[in-house]
């Protein structure tokens, strides 16, 4: 399972390459808040949210991991991806490896509802 942290140079990257990979349904298996450190005595939350997909009749899984300021926003967030998770795009060459983008991807969600 790849775990990548949103807000990354890394995650940065992959979102960016990803953007031309196939993509398919996703099935969200579990999430949580977790809060986090940001300094001076602040807080944010850190979502996490384990999912699996299947690609040519193989299963993968894979976490998204995003920090979110609110917690009232993470939680929308996390409902969001449980009622209409957006569609994991994986690497045609390596299938484990995968990206869930629910900002970028989410029309791709809609268009499968209904």
């Amino acid at each position: 399972m790849w775990v990548r942290y949103q807000g990354s140079i890394v995650q940065w990257w992959l979102n960016r390459l990803s953007a031309r990979w196939p993509w398919t349904a996703v099935k969200v298996l579990s999430g949580d808040l977790e809060q986090v450190p940001v300094g001076r005595g602040r807080h944010g939350y850190r979502l996490n949210v384990a999912y699996s997909y299947s690609v040519a009749g193989r299963e993968y899984s894979g976490c998204y991991v995003s920090p979110v300021g609110e917690e009232s926003d993470a939680r929308d967030l996390l409902a969001s991806l449980n009622e209409l998770p957006p569609p994991v795009r994986y690497r045609p060459d390596r299938p484990e490896v995968s990206v869930i983008e629910p900002y970028r991807d989410a029309a791709l969600a809609l268009g499968r509802k209904g």
